[in-house]
């Protein structure tokens, strides 16, 4: 059976307790992470091929040259998806991917990956991190395969740099939007004030985005609330409150245990795709400013409408012609139910056969085998059946437990959090760098990693 390492830190068929999650952040800080892994993961999974997480190795640091060996030893390919790299806080991780890539002798294939911009740019503007992404791009090129893009404004960046389309790069959308190949299909669902939403946000919208979200936790009194940072994680789970800078945001978003959010049992956190997709399923309406808090209802079938507060998001949208509104046009609407009569819910079915056409052809191109090689209409993955064994229902708040069940939870992750620091320090004593250090830095390093 083939293998192939796949950048992420959950496997959908993997089970894994929330404090284990925290500790060792294994969604990547932000759960979106979660769904357009998800769709590669399931796409991949042949018959013959076995598909493994990375465990995000390369980007913490952690990978040796021993490492690197074993994995072109037992390993057919290494398959990246990434999301809005290129930016200015990931350019350290793009460095480090170009030196390992460059170690690499099995293929190494880019899937999904992003600019981070403002919504109103086209992708012909140049950014401080223009030689990292450029280096990047060469590196993978250089393995032997084509890298696919997340939107057309990507695409507009990477020509700007010099680079071929169709040759060194292709448009190919989110794969998290492929996660159940054709079968993309919204159903008819009535949506009033007594109907079943979710609701989602996030601390970087704009005030007036915020303050229309937050007022819909009073209007449909029947609804979750889905978070989607690691911090927020630790609020649901063990009650730790966020920490902000700005905190006259905080009037709009629940962003401590007190808040009528967490008290009143209403938030929601997915610690795995498969159980995120299928509470997804049970509500009859989604909304709010999380790219895949909403691709994930899209892919259950449900309504749904994302606020789109900037380019990274703009990208995706506009490719997958996703049911959307801009930030600027919400200004205009009073009520949520004006903002639903002005949109199309069906409209990303339109054109997504074809889209999905494309996103095979990317595969094929890096000569990847997906599980649609022999049926196009495929509905069934092999693996699904483990998926849904492993699968979690997303954590409820702590604010509803016994203190009995509390101290059950602290306990667990502070001896999570115990043994990954052991872990930590056992993989660091064997990286070069750390070997060669002089024993003044071997400390502070060894403190650091300790503290973590």
């Amino acid at each position: 059976m083939e293998k192939i390492l796949i950048r992420g830190g959950i496997s959908p068929i993997d089970s894994f307790n929330p404090s284990k999650i925290i500790a060792r952040n294994l969604f990547g800080s932000n759960v979106g992470n979660l769904i357009y892994q998800f769709g590669v993961f399931r796409t991949l999974a042949t018959e013959n091929i076995q598909a493994i997480p990375d465990n995000y190795s390369i980007e913490r640091g952690l990978m040796t040259n021993q490492d690197i060996a074993k994995i072109n030893k037992n390993y057919d390919a290494y398959v990246c998806p990434l999301a809005d790299a290129m930016r200015r806080g990931f350019t350290d991780k793009l460095d480090l991917y170009v030196k390992f890539v460059e170690k690499l002798d099995i293929p190494f294939v880019v899937a999904g990956i992003g600019l981070r911009t403002n919504i109103r740019d086209d992708g012909t503007k140049n950014f401080s991190f223009d030689e990292n992404v450029a280096n990047f791009i060469r590196a993978v090129n250089e393995n032997g395969n084509i890298v696919g893009l997340r939107g057309n404004t990507t695409g507009n960046y990477l020509s700007n740099l010099g680079f071929k389309k169709n040759k060194d790069f292709m448009v190919i959308g989110c794969p998290s939007m492929f996660s159940y190949g054709t079968h993309v299909k919204i159903q008819e669902k009535e949506i009033n004030k007594n109907s079943l939403i979710s609701i989602n946000s996030s601390f970087k919208a704009r005030k007036p985005t915020l303050k229309f979200i937050s007022n819909l936790f009073e209007q449909y009194p029947n609804h979750y609330f889905i978070p989607q940072w690691l911090r927020e994680l630790k609020l649901t789970y063990l009650g730790v409150d966020m920490k902000v800078r700005n905190e006259t945001k905080r009037e709009f978003y629940p962003t401590r245990l007190g808040s009528s959010e967490y008290q009143n049992n209403n938030v929601r956190f997915p610690v795995d795709a498969y159980g995120w997709i299928s509470l997804l399923e049970t509500v009859d309406f989604s909304f709010g400013t999380r790219l895949h808090g909403n691709i994930a209802a899209t892919i259950a079938g449900t309504p749904n409408i994302i606020v789109v507060k900037d380019g990274r998001m703009k990208d995706v949208v506009d490719y997958h012609e996703l049911t959307n509104i801009r930030t600027k046009q919400l200004r205009k609407y009073d009520s949520l139910e004006k903002v639903i009569e002005s949109v199309d819910f069906h409209s990303t079915e339109k054109n997504h056969e074809k889209r999905f056409k494309n996103y095979l052809n990317f595969w094929e191109k890096n000569n990847i085998q997906t599980i649609y090689d022999d049926d196009f209409y495929r509905k069934d993955s092999p693996i699904d059946k483990k998926i849904k064994l492993s699968s979690k229902m997303p954590v409820e708040t702590i604010s509803n437990l016994s203190q009995i069940d509390i101290n059950m939870r602290l306990k667990e992750y502070r001896n999570e959090r115990k043994k990954w620091r052991i872990e930590k320090i056992q993989r660091l004593k064997k990286i070069n760098f750390y070997i060669k250090a002089p024993s003044i830095i071997k400390k502070k390093i060894y403190k650091f990693v300790k503290n973590l």
